[in-house]
């Protein structure tokens, strides 16, 4: 037996059409009545059985079935094509969604996704890109940091010599200059006179005699501390400390014209940061021209030994 719609060979009994779907006619209607539930049955005996009426195809409602709602039997499964809708937003906001179906994303979403998949740029670019700026930021944070430093160096080297040396030098001389005239009042205002023909014997002046005016010259309150001498062939060495850090003055006494006179000045120590020999040389010289005037005398020559140094006078000054 065949279709009469579409003409393909059909089975013994069958109620459809396995191609397109049209109900048979034969002897199997009566049996193909659908089965009635008890509740729904009818006592009348005598009733007809309506014709069964063709079952047309399904079609795709707007609306589809929950998973959990009966379904009636059907026949054999059938084949149709797949009819396919463009998603709408009310279609997704009335379809309900099927605990085992996805949800479908709505196009917004779709569309960021695949711009954005399209408009990031490989990682190996990015990397060769940001290198070059790297190293670049390298090299100006180095020339920055030396141009930094070098104006803090103009800066504090200028701050020295204008300000903060001048000052320190204005200190250093004034404690040196009170400490060298304390020493030089210590000494007698004249020598007892001698016979004419009698010649002077040569004056010993010890570090120790130099030593105890340095002590009776300094305060208690000068930043100068442990202020000694020490005499040796070579010249005079004069050591100590201002706020803790030791310095040091040597110098080498000389007879001119008649005049005893420091030469070969030389400073050690933080004190020479604030004091240079040149500047210190005059300070000495006024002192000891001072130390000279007060004993009446001229200076005819200067020996020096260890801890010893031997003054040999000459004619009295004119007063």
């Amino acid at each position: 037996m065949n279709c009469k719609v579409c003409g393909v060979p059909l089975q013994q009994g069958a109620r459809f059409c396995p191609n397109c779907g049209t109900a048979t006619d034969g002897p199997h209607q009566e049996n193909s009545a659908p089965s009635q539930p008890s509740s729904q049955a009818s006592t009348d005996d005598t009733a007809q059985i309506l014709p069964q009426q063709p079952i047309l195809p399904p079609t795709y409602a707007s609306q589809a079935a929950p998973p959990w709602a009966p379904t009636q039997e059907s026949g054999p499964p059938q084949h149709w094509p797949p009819v396919q809708t463009p998603p709408t937003q009310e279609s997704h906001a009335e379809t309900p969604m099927s605990p085992f179906q996805p949800a479908t994303p709505l196009p917004y979403y779709q569309n960021n996704s695949a711009n954005r998949g399209a408009t990031m740029p490989p990682t190996t670019d990015n990397r060769q890109g940001i290198r070059p700026k790297r190293e670049r930021n390298r090299a100006g944070c180095a020339v920055g940091c030396l141009t930094i430093i070098v104006i803090l160096l103009l800066v504090v080297g200028a701050g020295w010599i204008f300000l903060l040396r001048p000052y320190l030098h204005n200190i250093a001389e004034t404690q040196i200059d009170s400490a060298l005239t304390t020493g030089v009042q210590q000494i007698p205002t004249t020598l007892p006179a001698l016979p004419t023909g009698i010649t002077i014997p040569p004056i010993p002046i010890t570090d120790t005699t130099i030593n105890n005016l340095f002590v009776l010259s300094l305060a208690p309150n000068n930043p100068i501390k442990n202020l000694t001498a020490q005499i040796t062939p070579d010249g005079i060495g004069i050591s100590f400390q201002v706020y803790g850090l030791s310095n040091g003055i040597s110098m080498k006494p000389e007879v001119q014209s008649g005049h005893l006179v420091a030469t070969n000045i030389g400073i050690t120590g933080p004190f020479s940061l604030i004091m240079s020999p040149d500047e210190l040389k005059p300070l000495l010289n006024r002192h000891l021209a001072d130390a000279q005037n007060r004993i009446k005398y001229t200076i005819q020559s200067v020996q020096l030994k260890d801890h010893e140094m031997d003054l040999s006078l000459g004619a009295a000054q004119a007063a």
